[in-house]
C-alpha cells in the first residue's frame, strides 16, 4: 500500500511539475489540480507534504532558471543556440481540411511547408520518401513539426510550441492517443504506461487496446510528431528502408505501425507527449478539452474572441489538435468555434504556404472555393466550408 501511495504521489507531482514549468501556468490551474487531489483522502496528506517540498524547490529553481520543465530540466545554456522550428506537412493537393489546417497555422504565425505538393499519391511510400528527402535539406540541429495535412488545427505560436517540446527533453516526440492501431493484438501490451495518475479520468479509467473515452492516452499516433531534424531524418531513413523491404515482399505498410514498433522497441529516442502539451489526439477525446478565452496571448477584451482549448486533465494547451479517428465527427464544429475561422480576425489575403522547392503559394488561390457565406447570415465573419 505504501508503494502504491508513493507511486500515485509521484505521478501527480510529475503532472504538477510540468504544469508549473509550462509557459502561462497560473495559480488557478494549480488550484484546480489540487482540488482533484483533495478528493482522494487516502493520498491527500502524503501529496500535500510532497507538494510543500516541491513548491520550495520550484521556487528556488524559478529564481535561477528562465525555463525548466519535465524532470526539472535546467535552462538551456546561452552558449547553445535556440533551434529554429519548421512546420511541415505532406499533401499533394488542397481540400477543405487542408485549408483549415493552413489557416489555423497562419493565425498563429506559422508558414507551413507542404511536402509532396503536386506529386502523385502512391501510398505511404510517397509520404515517407518525400518527407525524408525534405528533412535531409534542413539543419540537423533545428526542430521540425511534421503533421497530417487534412485534420489538424493549431493553437500555439512558434515560440510557445517550441518551448513545450524542449521541456520534454526528447529527441523525437510523437502524439499519445487512446487507441492502439493498426495492431489490435498482443503487441499493444508493449506500449509503456502513461506517467499520468492511474485514475486520471475518474474511477472508470482503463488501459486497454481498443478505443474508449476513459482510456489513458499511451499509444503512439503518427499524425503529428516533433523532433530534432538529425534524429528525425535517421528515423525516417529507417522507415523508408522498412517500407521498401515490405513492398518487395508484397506487403502493405502503414507509417503509424512502423513508428509504433520503433517506439516500443526503444529505437531512436522516441517519446510520447503524455501531457498533451505539444499535440493532442482527438480520437475519443471530445470531452477532454474546454474552450476558454486565450488570456495568455490576448488582453481581456480580445481574449473573449480568441478562444483556445485547454486539456481538462493536464491543464495544458496542446499546440496542435489532431482530429484522427472519430475526432473527424466534430472537427468542423470545433473549427467553427475557433477564432481563426472568422475572416474578420484573420486577413486571408496574407495567408501563404510554401513548397519544398521554395515556391510561395497564396492560400486564397487554392482555398477560397471551399468557403461560402451561409444563407441569410448577418453575423460578421461567419462562413460555412463546402
Amino acid at each position: 500500500m505504501l508503494r502504491l501511495a508513493v507511486n500515485r504521489a509521484r505521478t501527480w507531482l510529475s503532472a504538477l511539475a510540468f504544469e508549473a514549468a509550462s509557459a502561462g501556468s497560473s495559480t488557478a490551474r494549480v488550484d484546480k489540480m489540487c482540488a482533484r487531489i483533495s478528493k482522494r483522502p487516502q493520498v491527500a496528506v502524503r501529496l500535500l507534504a510532497a507538494l510543500a517540498v516541491l513548491a520550495g524547490v520550484t521556487t528556488v529553481m524559478f529564481l535561477f532558471s528562465s525555463s525548466f520543465g519535465l524532470g526539472l530540466l535546467a535552462s538551456s545554456s546561452d552558449a547553445t543556440p535556440r533551434p529554429e522550428l519548421i512546420v511541415a506537412t505532406f499533401s499533394t493537393k488542397a481540400n477543405k481540411g487542408f485549408c483549415d489546417t493552413v489557416l489555423s497555422a497562419a493565425a498563429y504565425g506559422h508558414v507551413p511547408v507542404i511536402v509532396g505538393w503536386g506529386e502523385e499519391w502512391k501510398g505511404y511510400r510517397s509520404k515517407v520518401v518525400s518527407t525524408l528527402s525534405y528533412f535531409e535539406k534542413l539543419a540537423p540541429t533545428d526542430v521540425v513539426l511534421f503533421h497530417d495535412g487534412f485534420d489538424v488545427h493549431f493553437q500555439l505560436g512558434k515560440e510557445r510550441l517550441l518551448d513545450a517540446f524542449l521541456r520534454q527533453n526528447a529527441s523525437i516526440l510523437y502524439m499519445a492517443e487512446k487507441n492502439c492501431w493498426p495492431m489490435f493484438d498482443s503487441r499493444c501490451d508493449a506500449f509503456p504506461k502513461s506517467p499520468l495518475p492511474r485514475w486520471a479520468w475518474g474511477p472508470g479509467t482503463v488501459y486497454q487496446w481498443h478505443q474508449h473515452e476513459l482510456n489513458i492516452p499511451h499509444f503512439l499516433n503518427a499524425g503529428t510528431m516533433m523532433g530534432f531534424v538529425g534524429p528525425s531524418s535517421t528515423l525516417f531513413r529507417e522507415m523508408v528502408r522498412q517500407v521498401m523491404e515490405k513492398e518487395a515482399q508484397g506487403h502493405g505498410v502503414d507509417d503509424q505501425e512502423l513508428a509504433a514498433m520503433l517506439y516500443t522497441g526503444g529505437k531512436f529516442g522516441v517519446k510520447l507527449d503524455f501531457w498533451m502539451a505539444t499535440m493532442m489526439s482527438m480520437h475519443y477525446s471530445k470531452d477532454d478539452t474546454v474552450l476558454e478565452p486565450d488570456t495568455d496571448n490576448f488582453g481581456p477584451a480580445e481574449a473573449e474572441t480568441h478562444k483556445i482549448r485547454r486539456h481538462k486533465i493536464t491543464g495544458t494547451v496542446p499546440g496542435v489538435l489532431h482530429y484522427n479517428g472519430n475526432g473527424k465527427e466534430w472537427m468542423d464544429d470545433f473549427a467553427k468555434e475557433s477564432w481563426w475561422r472568422n475572416k474578420e480576425l484573420v486577413d486571408r489575403s496574407k495567408v501563404i504556404f510554401q513548397t519544398t522547392d521554395g515556391q510561395t503559394v497564396q492560400w486564397s488561390k487554392v482555398c477560397d472555393e471551399y468557403y461560402v457565406p451561409p444563407p441569410n447570415s448577418t453575423a460578421a465573419g461567419e462562413e460555412t466550408p463546402k
